[in-house]
């Protein structure tokens, strides 16, 4: 009986990354990795940044489309959701960018793993007389670097925002763990 690698090897690995307990270092009065909502503080900061990446992204096409309205409604709408001034969004932007290229590289290397185990088994099928090995160790080590990457964001957000105005930046956020599903993070939608 043949089985499609492609499920086994995804099932198999998220299983094993998302079980396996990972101890975090983490320097003293850093706040908990994980916010209120029981939602990790790198999944939380994961999405703000990445957000913040597409929206800048978004008011740079309409930049050079032209639309200077639309980019500035880009940035506008979330800086002042945020409370946030200028300098405040410049510096979320820039760590956003920052965040999203180191987090891409090591996607980037995971995948390359990946791509070798799935050599293992020409064609992507497992024949029933063979063992299916289990995911590399290497992924495991990986996502922990990739979460203390983005904390490494956070960390610096915090730096740069101080003490007061991070904490109410990441209320706001931690408020977001606990808002409908009708809305999007951040105070957008989706179509």
């Amino acid at each position: 009986m043949y089985k499609t690698l492609a499920g086994i090897l995804v099932s198999v690995a998220v299983s094993f990354v998302i079980t396996i307990p990972r101890p975090i270092t983490r320097a003293q009065n850093t706040p908990p990795t994980t916010a209120d909502s029981g939602i990790p503080q790198y999944v939380v900061y994961r999405v703000l940044f990445h957000e913040a990446y597409l929206r800048k992204r978004e008011a740079l096409k309409a930049e050079v489309a032209g639309n200077a309205r639309f980019s500035a409604g880009w940035r506008s709408k979330f800086r002042r959701y945020a409370q946030l001034t200028e300098s405040e969004a410049t510096l979320l932007e820039q760590l956003a960018d920052a965040c999203e290229a180191d987090v891409a590289a090591q996607d980037a290397r995971a995948r390359e793993i990946v791509r070798r185990d799935k050599a293992r088994y020409p064609g992507g099928e497992v024949n029933g007389a063979q063992n299916l090995q289990a995911p590399s160790p290497e992924l495991s080590q990986m996502q922990t670097e990739r979460n203390a990457i983005i904390l490494k964001y956070r960390d610096a957000l915090r730096y740069g925002l101080g003490e007061v105005t991070f904490a109410r930046f990441q209320k706001l956020c931690k408020g977001h763990g606990r808002a409908k599903h009708q809305t999007h993070p951040f105070g957008t939608r989706r179509r």
